[in-house]
């Protein structure tokens, strides 16, 4: 029998979302520009209506608090062996 997948709740980001979410931030800046790739505008924008994200001049976007919290949280469960295997590549 097949069971359903879960799904998070609608505007809950998901790991997929915070991982766009890292990679956009990953080269150390907290600003993200508004020209992103096209793959991870959806995530970006799901971050964006949970308030992880919030706009802060024309073209550029910046973390806020709770999207500092929900990347570190990512980052020491979900994410850890992606940041790990960026760490050891660098």
């Amino acid at each position: 029998m097949k069971t359903k997948t879960q799904r998070a709740p609608k505007g809950t980001p998901t790991s997929t979302n915070l991982f766009a979410l890292w990679q956009a931030t990953a080269d150390g800046t907290k600003e993200i520009p508004a020209r992103v790739e096209s793959v991870d505008v959806e995530h970006l924008r799901r971050c964006f209506r949970a308030g992880l994200v919030e706009q802060t001049a024309a073209r550029t976007f910046a973390l806020t608090a709770a999207g500092r919290t929900a990347l570190d949280g990512w980052k020491a469960t979900d994410g850890k062996h992606i940041v790990a295997n960026a760490a050891a590549k660098n």
